[in-house]
């Protein structure tokens, strides 16, 4: 067994602290790539993701130091198939038996000098001794990071294949951590973009503890959040806060999820409209979905219809329907029947030429 000293383990803890301040996979892949060449004394190095379905498990285009972009393009056009360094780490069996492997432990280098592989591809960019290693995720691989040494070099030796062994577990952490924050800032995009063409004037989302998870440019705006500042600073009206608690013991007591409508003054200057939904969102719990609505809108709203030829009781039950009451709610606010709500909205859809509260409150508001 190979024993590793205090200042190999030190190397490890620096590595561990830089790959946890990455944020991007772009970064991660570049500091895993440099910080790994300098503890083992490396020249070059390369970083593949591994993508692929089960039965075809390939490699990304990949980053790397010491080749430049046509070497890269050479590897996955000719000569990544030959390659016995990527065939071992593709195989899930091998390298999950063990995830770093030394370039003399895969090949007989007399015989692989003689390749096409090693004297078309490697000579050329001044590589000769490989350490690889395989980042796993459960039981599939999901990165391959290699450093080289040119042959005026001594090769990688059992030692190097230690520390690489104990800088795993970070790596794939950071690897980890960066795809989370990767996919939750993919998620926060099309949130943002997909809440534009909603009839509201901004929307926040709030887990169970009544903390924000998302709010958009235009929440923020009303709320007076500056753009950058983290959720934690997004403070939500009282109002709203108590309509949320009330929404939750009830959905617990029913199990339905009511979506009430509430007007507050915002700030002390601005009166505005709140709708709150809730939703469940599986092993995390419940969200809370608000939609922050401006009076000018429903303004706007009463124009178009007016437009449209409604008449007053139609136009009256088509801004309640905007604001997301349902049919025994409009019934209840308007002293009528719920057969004579329905009766009306199948007058407002003919002339709005829509079939749904959907697309009916889309058609009045979301355009405008």
């Amino acid at each position: 067994m190979v024993e590793l000293s205090t200042n190999d383990f030190k190397d490890i803890l620096d590595i561990n602290s830089e790959l946890l301040s990455c944020r991007t996979l772009v970064e991660f892949r570049t500091t895993a790539m440099a910080s790994m060449r300098r503890v083992l004394e490396a020249d070059t190095s390369v970083f593949f993701s591994v993508v692929g379905s089960d039965e075809n498990r390939n490699i990304d285009n990949g980053l790397a130091f010491g080749a430049d972009e046509t070497d890269l393009a050479n590897y996955h056009n000719r000569y990544m198939r030959m390659d016995p360094f990527l065939s071992w780490a593709l195989n899930e069996e091998y390298s999950r038996r063990d995830p770093v492997i030394v370039s003399d432990q895969l090949v007989h280098y007399r015989s692989f000098e003689r390749t096409e592989f090693y004297n078309d591809f490697f000579r050329p960019i001044s590589v000769h001794s490989v350490l690889g290693i395989t980042l796993h995720s459960g039981t599939k691989s999901v990165g391959l990071l290699a450093v080289h040494r040119p042959k005026r070099a001594l090769p990688f030796n059992r030692g190097d294949q230690a520390k690489a062994r104990l800088a795993i577990p970070g790596l794939l952490t950071a690897l980890q951590r960066v795809r989370s924050l990767e996919r939750a800032t993919e998620c926060d995009s099309i949130l943002e973009n997909l809440v534009m063409d909603l009839p509201c004037e901004g929307v926040v989302i709030l887990n169970s503890e009544l903390c924000p998870v998302f709010c958009d440019a235009r929440a923020r705006e009303l709320l007076r959040v500056a753009p950058g500042q983290p959720l934690n600073t997004v403070r939500i009206p009282n109002a709203v806060s108590r309509v949320c608690r009330k929404l939750m013991e009830e959905n617990d007591r029913s199990g339905k999820s009511p979506a009430p409508r509430i007007e507050f003054d915002l700030h002390g200057t601005k009166k505005l409209g709140a709708r709150v939904r809730l939703t469940s969102a599986g092993s995390m719990g419940v969200r809370l979905i608000i939609y922050f609505e401006n009076e000018q809108k429903s303004l706007v709203c009463d124009h178009k219809l007016k437009v449209l030829g409604l008449t007053k009781r139609e136009i009256d039950i088509a801004q309640l329907v905007c604001r997301g009451q349902t049919n025994s709610q409009i019934a209840e606010n308007l002293a009528i029947s719920e057969r004579t709500v329905e009766n009306h909205l199948r007058s407002v859809y003919t002339k709005s030429k829509v079939h749904s509260r959907t697309n009916l409150i889309y058609r009045l508001i979301a355009n405008n």
